[in-house]
């Protein structure tokens, strides 16, 4: 395993990805209750957005992929993601 770059790249960013997803599921409890002032109970509102989301994006990261090329939407996915949750 260790022998191919692509896949240790492949493997140190998807944990990276979860561990920073992770972070902002549990974070989100916060932004629900304190920034927007309202009920627990929507939180699961907002993390079924997030899921939606994910799946709309897994799919056009398919189509996507086979137009700009495998290596070009992962570098692409990642950074678009990266400055969205920036924003």
């Amino acid at each position: 395993m260790l022998a191919s770059r692509v896949i240790v790249a492949i493997v140190i960013t998807a944990t990276v990805c979860n561990f920073g997803a992770y972070l902002i599921n549990t974070l989100n409890v916060f932004f629900v209750t304190v920034n927007l002032h309202t009920s627990a109970k929507f939180f699961g509102l907002l993390d079924t957005a997030f899921g939606i989301g994910a799946v709309i994006g897994a799919a056009v990261a398919g189509a996507v992929g086979q137009r700009l090329g495998l290596a070009r939407t992962y570098a692409l996915g990642l950074v678009l993601t990266g400055l969205l949750f920036a924003v």
